[in-house]
């Protein structure tokens, strides 16, 4: 493994993009609807189980709530009889609704705002997000991959090929996930191998010059001791911002691949090992981003939200790297399991950095990154008198960094600056342990606690000089620091019938602390503590009428410190623990199975997010603004979704099976400023899709339209120096179809 890249290496890489030409690439109804299913899913439940008679029938039926098994608890368990906040969506039901990326995910998941900037997932749930893209900022939503916690995200959106589930854990897991999980965790399972030949292929057109493969061969190699799957996807698309004839490819495009292998070898019936190499591609031009300037200006000033023309062609070559080891021993009543993993991260990234056609001022970005994780646990097997846990975990990262940017100043003149990070350090170690005492059938009491060690280190050059005048500012700088935390959970269970769970608990939670850049720490001073939450939170899981209608509801109360918040000081943006926030709403999930042919799912969030005390320098206005009682970023106070799904059967044994998703938002502030031009008004969106499917269901065949608004939504805002809004937009209607076909078991 490289630990260091040398400063005069990343100059070199970065100087050399600058000018590179890229060749061209390949070609207020629906509320009052959603209440009301909401309303007839409740009378309908209580109807039917205060009929017994009514509820015998619909025991009967072949159409009950699939059971969703999830490892939220790094144990297999029912999703209904985990007490954790997880909205959970099986592959099959992503192949269903057409989710095909984290954006996707993210209209599915009530309290979840997700956006990209300079290629990083921006992860905001239930209120918390890190706007910072900088090695030293963490997401508050750990993000984790069979397993694997991912310390950078910069490659999150091309994972969902071949998943068996994705599962988001809302509120801290400070117990069992640890570092960097005080909002919540995404985990993303993936299909293992079977014992038995399978698979499948499918291609995909459609707009954009949208063109696409993925597919899945799973054999067994050796019988009932090794197996293997491999996966694969691939997907090209032109922009759909228009950036004018002076580049030769539009911004946000898309030039995806992942290859997937995994292994599996089980000598007995104790013992199993699984090997897993993941490789993913990105190429193309990059994420397209729009401005707005001057101080009263508002997004629907914006006449084409998609159009800005551009002088500099963009770039990106992004590689990430996966190479996985899970080991399983089964002992009579309890299971040890090793997870050790190395990923190989590569970001290589030019675009228009003052985003017109006036100046030629590119923006590259390089970051590499090469990251280690251990951890080992010891659990029961579960169905005990106490279900315990207990582990270990060893994190470490070395990473390097550069950026190269070329600003045109009023005058004219060109001022060339230059960062360069070869060696940034992370590593977090962590002791961990929780156990559920089962005092009976009926009643249970859960208690864990978690341990942190987390220490960062950092060198930095920062240059900056006005090209033909020489060097201006040239400024070395060298931070470490480190952090303990000792987190802690303690809950409560309660099942008062067979199909209804309870339940009640208290948490912690703590995100490191880290740095800012070089040129940053200058101006602010180097280091920001950890930010640290207390959560109450409350909820119930049931089910009714036979098992054809679930209600998952959760109410919380979060009490933040310390928050860590992006501000603008001397036009560089600084991180600082600038805010006490109290965060509080509700959320319900409900999937109603009303006939045999139709399902309804519906959801919806209420968030209550605001800063207690935070003030903060608006560059647009030239004010300090006392932002006590704001909002906070990426928390729209309303949000839901209602889908629904009805399978027609037709003759020669044929079924029709036609889709509506319908998501909604009340207006989102995109930054941390009381900023009228960075205010996401309320937003609705619609998704169609219509599914033929074969009678032996090899054969699918999925005609699709997502967005049929065509509306821009803007998910991520930020503000330069100069005081221009720069705005990441969701894309616009997009329309296609695939064609899949499945063989062997």
């Amino acid at each position: 493994m490289r630990n260091q890249i040398e400063s005069k290496k990343f100059l070199q890489d970065t100087q050399a993009r600058v000018g590179r030409e890229i060749p061209v690439r390949k070609r207020a109804l629906a509320l009052h609807v959603m209440l009301a299913c909401a309303a007839m899913s409740s009378q309908a439940a209580l109807a039917q189980s205060a009929d017994d008679a009514t509820d015998g029938a619909a025991a009967n039926r072949a159409n009950v709530i699939e059971e969703v098994m999830v490892t939220a608890e790094k144990r297999e368990t029912s999703l209904q009889d985990t007490p954790i906040a997880i909205t959970a969506m099986t592959g099959d039901q992503m192949h269903e609704w057409n989710i095909q990326n984290a954006d996707d995910f993210a209209t599915f998941v009530p309290g979840l705002w997700i956006g990209t900037t300079i290629g990083n997932l921006q992860v905001s749930l239930r209120g918390v997000s890190n706007d910072s893209f900088f090695l030293a900022g963490d997401s508050p939503v750990a993000f984790n991959v069979d397993g694997v916690f991912r310390g950078r995200q910069t490659g999150g959106n091309a994972l969902f090929h071949d998943v068996e589930r994705v599962e988001v854990l809302k509120g801290p897991q400070g117990t069992l996930y640890g570092r960097n999980a005080t909002a919540g965790a995404i985990n993303v399972i993936t299909n293992k191998p079977t014992h038995e030949f399978g698979g499948y292929i499918e291609g995909e057109i459609g707009d954009y010059d949208l063109l696409g493969t993925r597919g899945v061969l799973n054999m067994p190699v050796v019988d009932d001791t090794f197996a293997m799957r491999l996966s694969w996807v691939y997907r090209e698309r032109e922009g759909y911002f228009d950036n004018g004839p002076e580049v030769s490819a539009n911004y946000s495009d898309l030039d995806e691949t992942g290859i997937r292998w995994i292994g599996e070898y089980t000598p007995n019936d104790q013992l199993s090992i699984m090997f897993t190499v993941d490789g993913q591609d990105r190429g193309g031009v990059g994420d397209g981003t729009q401005i707005l300037a001057g101080p009263d200006a508002v997004l629907a000033d914006i006449e084409e939200p998609l159009e800005i023309y551009l002088n500099t062609d963009g770039e990106r070559d992004d590689r990430f790297r996966t190479y996985n080891t899970e080991v399983n021993y089964e002992f009579e009543n309890s299971t040890l399991t090793y997870i050790g993993a190395y990923l190989d991260t590569s970001v290589d990234i030019l675009i228009d950095f003052d985003r017109t056609n006036i100046a030629e001022d590119p923006l590259s970005v390089i970051v590499e990154s090469q990251q280690w994780s251990h951890e080992l646990r010891w659990g029961s097997s579960g169905n005990n008198k106490v279900d315990w846990l207990v582990g270990g975990f060893y994190f470490d990262e070395d990473a390097q960094r550069a950026t190269d940017i070329f600003i045109t100043l009023p005058t004219g003149a060109k001022l060339h600056t230059e960062t360069v990070q070869p060696d940034f350090t992370v590593k977090s170690q962590a002791l961990f342990g929780q156990a559920t005492w089962n005092v009976s059938d009926a009643f249970g009491f859960t208690a864990g606690v978690r341990y942190t060690e987390d220490d960062k280190s950092e060198y930095g050059t920062f240059n900056r000089r006005q090209i033909g005048e020489g060097p201006i500012t040239i400024v070395d700088g060298n931070n470490e620091a480190d952090w303990s935390s000792f987190d802690w959970l303690i809950g409560a269970e309660w099942y008062p019938s067979d199909e209804t769970m309870v339940y009640g608990k208290i948490a912690t939670g703590y995100k490191s602390g880290g740095f800012n850049n070089v040129l940053q720490s200058q101006i602010d001073g180097p280091v920001f503590d950890p930010e640290e939450i207390l959560a109450y939170q409350f909820g119930h899981k049931s089910q009714f009428a036979g098992g054809t209608v679930q209600v998952n509801s959760e109410a919380f109360y979060y009490d933040y410190s310390d928050l860590q918040v992006n501000q603008l000081i001397q036009a560089v943006n600084i991180v600082r623990n600038a805010a006490e926030a109290t965060i509080y709403g509700a959320e319900t999930e409900i999937i109603w199975l009303a006939t045999e042919e139709l399902r309804v799912d519906f959801n919806m969030s209420y968030l209550h997010a605001q800063y207690d005390e935070f003030s903060n320098y608006n560059v647009i206005t030239d004010q300090v603004e006392v932002l006590d009682g704001s909002q906070m970023a990426k928390s729209p106070e309303w949000s839901g979704r209602l889908g629904l799904d009805y399978t027609f059967y037709m003759d020669g044994g044929w079924s029709m099976v036609p889709r509506l998703s319908f998501s909604w938002s009340s207006d989102t502030k995109l930054s941390a400023f009381d900023d009228p031009g960075q205010l996401q008004e309320s937003w609705t969106r619609t998704d169609l899709s219509l599914d033929f499917v074969s009678p032996n269901a090899d054969w699918t065949v999925q005609l699709f339209v997502n967005n049929i608004e065509d509306d821009v939504v803007f998910t991520n805002g930020g503000v330069n120096g100069n005081g221009v809004r720069t705005l990441t937009a969701r894309p616009p209607r997009m329309y296609g179809a695939r064609l899949r076909y499945t063989f062997g078991n």
